[in-house]
C-alpha cells in the first residue's frame, strides 16, 4: 500500500463529519501478502490520518494468503490437487517473509486478519502468526482468520493457544461437500469443531459478496449439513455480537449488553432461540438503536 491508497475511508470521513455514519466501521488496511514489515509505517501513518473520524476505526492489517476454491479459479492453496488436475491452488503467503511481517505487526498491536480459504493457506497463516507470540510474548490483540473453507484436522486445535478468531461465513456451509474438493477435506467451514476445541467462532457475512443479514447465516448453520458440525443458536448468536466485537478490537464498548457500553440495540419479530429451525431465517428487524439514538424503525 501507498499514503494514497485510501479506497473507501474518505468517504466513510464524509459521512461521519454530517453525524450520518450510524454503524462502526472498522477496517483493515490491505497489505500484500509479500510485504515486508516496511509496509506498516505506511499503516500506520493511514491510520493517524483518519484516528480522529467519529466511529471509524482502524484496526490492523489484511492479508490475502489465497484465491478461492470453486471453478474456474481454483485458487485456494490446498494440500490435495483439485479433482482432475494437478493443481494445488496458488499459496499468496511466502512463509518467511509473513512470519516478519506477522511480528512485527504484533508487536505494533495491529490485528492481522487473514483472508485463507485453502487447508494449506489456513496452516501457512497459522504458521507465520505463531511466530508473533514467540516473539513478542502471548500479549498482542487477538488476530484472526476469515472464511477457513477448509482446514486440516490438526490445524483445528491450533487457534486456541494461539489466540486466533475464526471469523466465518456460515451462510456458505449449506452445501454438503465441494464438488472440486478432495473428500479428505471435507466439510467445509467446520464451525463447530473449532468452537469445540476451544476457538472463538465469530460471525461474518464477505458482504457484497453474499447477503449480510445474519439471520439467513445462523439458520444456516443450525440446519447444516453434517449434523455433527451443526452450531447451536446461542452460538450464533454470540457469533455475531460478542464475539465479532472481540474480533474487531472492541469488545471493551460494544458487543454485549452491560453497563458501561455503548447501547447498540435491536429489536426483532421473533425469538429466534424458541422459533422452530424454518422461522429463524425470516426474522425481521423491528428497530436499531446505535448510541442510544434511534436510528431505524421499520
Amino acid at each position: 500500500p501507498t499514503v494514497s491508497d485510501l479506497g473507501v475511508l474518505p468517504a466513510y470521513e464524509a459521512v461521519a463529519a454530517t453525524g450520518g455514519l450510524t454503524g462502526h466501521v472498522v477496517g483493515m488496511v490491505l497489505v500484500n501478502a509479500r510485504s515486508g514489515p516496511e509496509a506498516l509505517e505506511v499503516v500506520e501513518s493511514v491510520r493517524k490520518r483518519f484516528a480522529n473520524v467519529p466511529n471509524l476505526r482502524l484496526s490492523g492489517i489484511k492479508i490475502l494468503a489465497d484465491g478461492v476454491s470453486n471453478a474456474p479459479s481454483r485458487t485456494a492453496a490446498i494440500s490435495i490437487p483439485y479433482r482432475g488436475t494437478d493443481s494445488l491452488g496458488l499459496l499468496e503467503i511466502d512463509p518467511a517473509n509473513f512470519r516478519k511481517l506477522a511480528t512485527e505487526a504484533d508487536k505494533r498491536g495491529l490485528i492481522i486478519h487473514v483472508h485463507a480459504i485453502g487447508d494449506r493457506a489456513v496452516h501457512e497463516a497459522l504458521e507465520g502468526i505463531a511466530a508473533a507470540p514467540t516473539a513478542n510474548g502471548n500479549t498482542g490483540p487477538l488476530h484472526s482468520l476469515t472464511h477457513i473453507e477448509f482446514i486440516q484436522g490438526a490445524d483445528i486445535a491450533r487457534f486456541a493457544p494461539l489466540r486466533m478468531a475464526a471469523a466465518m461465513q456460515m451462510l456458505w456451509s449449506g452445501g454438503e461437500h465441494e464438488p472440486e474438493i478432495d473428500e479428505a477435506l471435507q466439510p467445509p467451514y467446520r464451525a463447530r469443531a473449532l468452537h469445540d476445541a476451544g476457538a472463538l467462532v465469530s460471525g461474518a457475512s464477505d458482504w457484497g459478496v453474499s447477503s449480510p443479514n445474519p439471520f439467513l447465516a445462523i439458520a444456516t448453520a443450525i440446519t447444516r449439513e453434517p449434523q455433527n458440525e451443526r452450531m447451536p443458536r446461542e452460538l450464533m448468536l454470540q457469533a455475531y455480537t460478542r464475539n465479532a466485537a472481540q474480533v474487531l478490537g472492541m469488545a471493551d464498548r460494544i458487543g454485549s449488553i452491560e453497563p458501561g457500553k455503548q447501547a447498540d440495540l435491536t429489536l426483532v419479530d421473533r425469538d429466534v432461540l424458541a422459533v422452530a429451525d424454518e422461522q429463524v431465517g425470516a426474522t425481521q428487524v423491528r428497530w436499531t438503536m446505535f448510541g442510544g439514538r434511534m436510528v431505524y424503525r421499520a
